[in-house]
């Protein structure tokens, strides 16, 4: 290759953060102020993307994964499956986790024996009566609805951390749950 003739000459200017007179980089800064900033603003992006692990955010994706997982489960190979409670089919998509003692006990909330597929009326109608939920349960595992409600009166504390590895095998248990749908 030849010689470039170019007419182009660098020029030393003054850095507008740290005030030095140096060949400029990008943006008004030099090479090693530019580096700073660009290194601040990844530093400050991870941070965002860490609060979107907020506990609130992982319980969140915790809920999803296990309610996907609890409708597969009881679902055969096309995805069809039949509500626990009054027995109406549909595809698992269209039916949702029923959780016998209440969502807000976090002890229970992930626990399989707690959680059943039901339809959304099913789901509905538990609110204000427990009864036809309750005699289910019962037929499917005798004394399963007293051990639910003592354990529900357990006070239980659940660290983010131990979410976070909960959440990890929901992942795993649902990856490998999905492997019996035909595809």
């Amino acid at each position: 290759m030849g010689n470039f003739n170019s007419t182009i000459v660098s020029k030393k200017k003054i850095c507008v953060t740290c005030k030095t007179s140096q060949y400029i980089f990008s943006r008004g800064n030099c090479k090693q102020c530019s580096m700073i900033k660009s290194t601040a603003s990844r530093i400050e992006k991870h941070e965002e993307m860490e609060l979107d692990e907020s506990r609130s955010n992982i319980i969140s994706d915790m809920d999803s994964f296990f309610s996907q997982l609890i409708r597969i489960k009881a679902s055969d190979s096309s995805g069809r499956s039949s509500c626990f409670i009054c027995g109406k089919e549909a595809h698992y998509s269209q039916l949702c986790n029923n959780h016998y003692v209440q969502r807000s006990v976090i002890a229970l909330r992930w626990d399989e024996s707690n959680c059943k597929i039901g339809c959304y009326e099913c789901n509905n109608r538990h609110e204000i009566d427990t009864e036809p939920f309750t005699r289910k349960m019962e037929e499917w595992r005798k004394g399963i609805t007293s051990e639910l409600t003592q354990q529900s009166r357990e006070v239980v504390k659940v660290s983010t951390q131990d979410l976070k590895e909960l959440l990890i095998s929901i992942r795993q248990q649902l990856k490998m749950t999905k492997l019996k749908l035909k595809q």
